[in-house]
């Protein structure tokens, strides 16, 4: 299996390049098509627009040239992101502009590709005051899977060593699933069975063997590890295995809640992706 259509966020962060890397990495076959987008975010313009008017106002020449300020910063964006692609030698790739947001542009596009390439919101970047959200955004309502790199490492290896967080929920088993490009190369995969509330049960676990047996019919031999979390912080216990295991890559599931509530409970998509220091696919 491969990916046969990468989609890569593009913008004038200092962390563009090294998801352009990424994408080289992920693909790693001249069948695969990089996508590089950038959006313009003119799509807030329009809409304050439209209601300037129906107010009966005039749209200033000021908000006029703020939108063509906006189309020339995609557009240089998209120039680097050339620049990139070539230095790396992609095999294929494309330049996409989209005027809209980030948030709704990223997720409308990630639709029709095989995985999307984001980074970690980096609270010392620039950014939109959403930003924050945009992964789990993206992976929520596009329903295709993400690849978040992390704002602070380099990526020099992918899924060399990665570890699967497995609990047999949908979620999860999509996550795989996405991920069986990188599984199907990489030269050891764990599977992290985390208990809550209760000690391992053993070696012989059903869902674990479940898993396994499924990974073998794809010719991926896999360890099971099974771990006891007594303090009721699972996306904090995922990240010190991953930590334990050495893994270069976390595969999970996306569950998505609204922000009221990850204020109230917290999350375990939240901590991961606030505290991550390795790259994670996750799909929903």
């Amino acid at each position: 299996m491969s990916y046969k259509t990468i989609l890569v966020h593009i913008d004038h962060s200092s962390h563009m390049v090294q998801r352009v890397r990424a994408a080289s990495l992920a693909g790693k076959n001249t069948n695969t098509h990089i996508v590089g987008v950038a959006v313009t975010g003119v799509s807030h313009y329009l809409r304050l627009s439209e209601r300037t008017r129906q107010q009966g106002r005039q749209v200033t020449d000021a908000m006029h040239d703020e939108v063509g300020r906006l189309h020339k910063s995609a557009e240089a964006a998209l120039a680097c992101f050339e620049d990139a692609a070539r230095s790396v030698g992609l095999p294929s790739f494309e330049c996409r502009l989209v005027a809209d947001d980030e948030l709704d542009g990223l997720s409308l596009h990630a639709r029709y590709s095989d995985l999307t390439i984001l980074t970690q919101w980096d609270p010392d970047a620039p950014a939109h005051p959403m930003a924050d959200d945009l992964p789990e955004y993206v992976a929520v309502s596009s329903g295709r899977p993400v690849l978040v790199l992390p704002h602070r490492h380099e990526i020099e290896a992918l899924a060399d060593n990665p570890l699967l967080a497995w609990d047999g929920s949908l979620e999860a088993t999509r996550a795989v699933h996405h991920a069986l490009p990188l599984l199907e190369r990489a030269g050891k995969v764990d599977v992290l069975l985390l208990r809550h509330g209760r000690k391992p049960t053993g070696s012989n676990d059903v869902a674990g063997a479940d898993i396994v047996h499924y990974l073998a019919h794809h010719d991926i031999s896999a360890n099971v590890i099974q771990e006891h979390d007594r303090h009721s912080d699972i996306g904090g216990a995922l990240l010190a295995c991953c930590d334990t295991a050495q893994s270069d890559l976390l595969v999970m599931g996306c569950y998505g809640h609204s922000r009221f509530q990850e204020m109230l409970r917290g999350g375990v998509t939240l901590t991961v992706l606030e505290k991550m220091t390795i790259p994670v696919l996750m799909a929903h």
